[in-house]
């Protein structure tokens, strides 16, 4: 009988110990998730408003979408910052990244060499200068679209692979 009691106990105990591993497991990947989730569709937000701000300048000059543009950029290096320094990140979106910065910072430079000429009032050459301008922001948002599925991808898949342990830990005896 004392023999049933300690098995009982232990079968307990390893489910305790299952319960918290998984436990522990799920709130990592959320966390994780969480994080490339924010900065992800922080970074995706900021480029996009980047590049509105960068024309609407061009259109009408004014001081707020100016103030905009450089404050949009500010926020997506920011947020490609806090994307490097995610654990568990793929070296395949550190690259992606890595690419997504530095066409952002062509096309910044790009369009503040059109601005200057939309403020000297050269208006050809700022329509010239943003029309080079447009060519890298088609990669841009090429890449950033591309890091946005990538993270899609890995989510489904943390997902699947959560379900698939969960699965396999209520089929186990005890």
């Amino acid at each position: 009988q004392g023999a049933l009691v300690a098995g009982m106990a232990a079968i307990a105990i390893i489910g305790v110990v299952a319960l918290r591993t998984i436990g522990t497991r799920v709130s990592d990947e959320l966390t994780s998730l969480t994080q490339l989730s924010d900065a992800g569709g922080g970074l995706v937000m900021a480029i996009f408003d980047e590049l509105r701000a960068a024309e609407e300048y061009l259109t009408d000059g004014a001081t707020n979408a100016r103030d905009t543009f450089q404050a949009a950029g500010a926020r997506a290096y920011a947020y490609q910052q806090d994307l490097r320094g995610i654990g568990g990140i793929s070296e395949d979106d550190r690259v992606t990244i890595n690419r997504i910065a530095d066409l952002q910072a062509q096309v910044e430079v790009d369009y503040a060499i059109a601005h200057a000429y939309a403020d000297l009032g050269q208006r050809d050459r700022a329509a010239a200068a943003a029309a080079l301008a447009r060519q890298p922001t088609t990669k841009l948002l090429d890449q950033v679209r591309a890091f946005s599925a990538a993270q899609t991808t890995r989510a489904q898949g943390i997902t699947a692979d959560l379900e698939h342990t969960a699965t396999v830990r209520q089929r186990m005896p005890g």
